[in-house]
């Protein structure tokens, strides 16, 4: 088994629509990236990531506009096994809180990425 880490930074955002209210959110993140390759096999190929940072919340009601710059944390876990070249592709699982004074907000769910080195 090889692997090995390094740090990186990551910005996403998040825009959802229900019948009561509208959320937007920006994440801003600092996350320790890991990887391991089992046997030898490009195809056996995981990789973890850990982070914290901001986000960046609003949202939208009849009644009320909240907006807020709270504390977060990220897991994500996957695997990065396709590879042609310079290019990868990575399909993981990927969770942040995001932890309001009144409350925590979690979201999960699949993530897929493709990444070129350059």
């Amino acid at each position: 088994m090889q692997g090995y880490g390094r740090i990186g930074l990551q910005f996403d955002g998040i825009w959802g629509v229900n019948t009561d209210y509208k959320i937007n959110m920006i994440n801003g993140i600092i996350y320790y990236y890991s990887h391991y390759q089992f046997q030898q096999s490009p195809l056996l190929d995981f990789y973890g990531k850990v982070g914290l940072g901001r986000n960046y919340v609003n949202t939208i009601a009849e009644d009320r506009n909240r907006s807020g710059l709270n504390p977060l944390v990220m897991f994500e876990l996957g695997w990065q096994g396709y590879k042609l070249n310079d290019f990868q592709l990575r399909f993981g699982i990927n969770t942040f809180c995001s932890f309001e004074p009144s409350s925590t907000v979690c979201f999960s769910g699949p993530t897929i990425q493709g990444m070129l080195k350059f």
